[in-house]
């Protein structure tokens, strides 16, 4: 599986990626935006390849698009792209952000105390809207507008943003949250891991035993874990790691209220060490090891080294779903995988 790769030299915090622009956080706090749709064009100009656009823009067509045979990874500095920035200014909360996200036209992080949003991001902004007052581990937003937020010992919440209404799913422990086509994933790295069903599309009455159900991880995967461990969902698919170093990939489905499932255990070399964590997108699994950050996609293992500080990849928005974005000590590289 080929992509393109833009490389940008210099220490970040973390990005954000937002209506063909992208946000890089420095660990002083100053946030740098830059007009990324226009970089990207003025580099497919440049070197004469148009699948940079198309795969940076993930606005690949059948039509269109052809085959790319090779990797191609460009070398940027910060005075190569200081012609496209936009604006700097220092972010708009107190401190750097624990997590960070998008919604329509609004910014969403994870704070020290609690999530935040804001419509207009800038220096001094004055339209922060607190949404939860106590700590987060992580959250997901949905499609649809729904977050799904993990809150360590006080358990698991969905946040409707349309409904300006939180309701605590679970009281049992939250540490990641992923939402799939059945409803939501909660995983714990000190307790049992679970799987809330969810029975209409609205937001759901978790008082009415009706309309919801809690699957443990028991009844899902093979392999015990105790005290909890490392896993995370897909739209169709829940993954846990057991033993250091193998992942159980679990194809679940529910017909008629009973539970199904086809498992199957994937070994990684010893060399990468314990798995450390994973997600999932449209270009296959992403699994940080200790000693290799992991690309899975039907079976063969892409290896990337280097000191990792955070990845991410984003899956509620189409034009950025190929993308494999990582902040190593040194740079932030951005990949655009070919589907």
């Amino acid at each position: 599986m080929n992509y393109i790769e833009i490389n940008i030299e210099g220490d970040f915090w973390d990005y954000l990626l937002k209506d063909n622009l992208i946000y890089l956080w420095g660990f002083n706090g100053i946030v740098s935006v830059y007009n990324w749709d226009h970089l990207v064009l003025d580099l497919t100009i440049k070197n004469e390849n148009v699948s940079i656009y198309q795969l940076l823009q993930n606005k690949t067509s059948r039509s269109l698009n052809k085959l790319i045979n090779n990797n191609l990874i460009l070398n940027l500095t910060l005075y190569d792209i200081e012609p496209y920035m936009l604006k700097r200014f220092e972010t708009p909360f107190n401190q750097l952000p624990i997590s960070l996200g998008t919604y329509k036209d609004n910014f969403y992080a994870i704070l020290d105390k609690g999530l935040f949003k804001v419509k207009k991001l800038e220096s001094g902004s004055n339209n922060i809207e607190r949404l939860w007052d106590s700590k987060l581990f992580d959250f997901n937003i949905k499609k649809d507008g729904r977050i799904a937020m993990s809150g360590g010992t006080e358990g698991l919440f969905e946040h409707y943003i349309y409904k300006q209404d939180t309701i605590r799913v679970s009281e049992r422990h939250s540490t990641a949250s992923y939402w799939n086509r059945k409803g939501i994933y909660s995983s714990s790295l000190r307790d049992e891991s679970y799987l809330v069903i969810l029975n209409d599309n609205e937001l759901n009455d978790y008082k009415n035993d009706s309309k919801w159900k809690e699957i443990f991880e028991e009844e899902i995967f093979s392999h015990k874990v105790l005290n909890g461990g490392i896993s995370w969902s897909s739209n169709k698919y829940l993954y846990r790691v057991f033993d250091n170093n193998k992942l159980e990939v679990v194809h679940f489905t529910e017909k008629e209220g009973e539970l199904e499932n086809k498992s199957k255990v994937i070994e990684f070399a010893n060399w990468k060490g314990k798995l450390l964590s994973g997600g999932s997108a449209s270009f296959g699994n992403v699994i940080e090891c200790e000693n290799a950050l992991v690309v899975l996609h039907n079976n063969s293992f892409e290896n990337i080294p280097g000191e990792i500080v955070t990845w991410k990849v984003i899956d509620n928005n189409p034009y950025y779903s190929n993308h494999l974005g990582i902040v190593f000590e040194d740079r932030i590289s951005l990949r655009g995988y070919q589907l």
